[in-house]
């Protein structure tokens, strides 16, 4: 399974910087109802990058989850990219989740990051 969104983080809710940002995002996904049955999370990267020539924060993290009904299920691969838009009043941010070891999603994920455009 795979979930993926697009929005803006406004910077007067504390959104202030790209790598803020990011971070704050990724323990938001992680604690929230969606993640039910949370046990942990282990940080993949954590990266500067530029997205269609604007800065930007890239952090992929594991969330992992222990679901009774579904014992196969370890959690996610999350990716949160936060770019400074050039907006002064929000940042803009993608996420995306793929199952831990679902390789044909990650690629997809993967691909779907690598293809950001600023708008």
């Amino acid at each position: 399974m795979s979930v993926s969104g697009v929005g803006g983080l406004p910077v007067a809710d504390g959104f202030s910087d790209p790598q803020t940002a990011a971070s704050m995002m990724i323990d938001c996904f992680a604690s929230s109802d969606y993640y039910f049955g949370y046990t942990g999370e282990q940080e993949i990267r954590s990266e500067a990058l530029t997205v269609d020539g604007h800065p930007a924060w890239w952090k992929r993290s594991e969330i992992y989850v222990s679901l009774s009904h579904l014992p196969e299920v370890r959690g996610d691969v999350v990716d949160v990219v936060v770019v400074d838009t050039g907006q002064t009043d929000f940042l803009g941010m993608y996420f995306n989740s793929a199952t831990i070891g679902d390789s044909t999603r990650q690629a997809l994920v993967d691909h779907a990051r690598e293809s950001l455009r600023v708008g």
